[in-house]
């Protein structure tokens, strides 16, 4: 028993020692706050590229943050939808798909808002969301 541990051991350790840092631009980048002291949490980030960001969060009382970065700005956005957005995901053309609690779903198509018909209870949270284009996601 004590020949193999010793042997798992060595070969472990082998395969550690072989895998080397590797730097990469984006550790060469400068990390840079992007938001500060905001009345609320942002739980979710989704971008097409680095000038179609979207962050999404909780509800402080006005309806939830849902922030657009479009490579210049950040662009605050009234979904006109009131609780919690957990999950965001970008598509193409600054479209996209967000989702949270009480069952919402809201689809972005890149100027209005709009809240979609979801089954199942108003008070249940949407905790997963994966799209491959925006009429064709999947919801936990």
């Amino acid at each position: 028993m004590r020949k193999k541990l010793r042997c798992s051991t060595i070969a472990m350790l082998a395969v550690l020692a072989a895998c080397t840092p590797q730097t990469t631009q984006m550790d060469a980048e400068p990390w840079q706050v992007v938001a500060k002291s905001q009345p609320e949490a942002f739980l979710s980030v989704s971008g097409t590229s680095d000038d179609d960001v979207w962050f999404v969060g909780a509800d402080h009382g006005t309806g939830p943050a849902v922030i657009h970065f479009d490579g210049q700005q950040f662009h605050r956005h009234a979904t006109g939808h009131r609780g919690d957005l957990w999950l965001v995901q970008a598509f193409p053309n600054h479209q996209a798909i967000l989702a949270g609690s009480d069952g919402a779903v809201l689809r972005f198509d890149g100027v209005t808002f709009e809240r979609l018909s979801t089954p199942g209870l108003g008070r249940q949270k949407i905790f997963g969301l994966w799209g491959a284009h925006p009429n064709d996601v999947w919801f936990v």
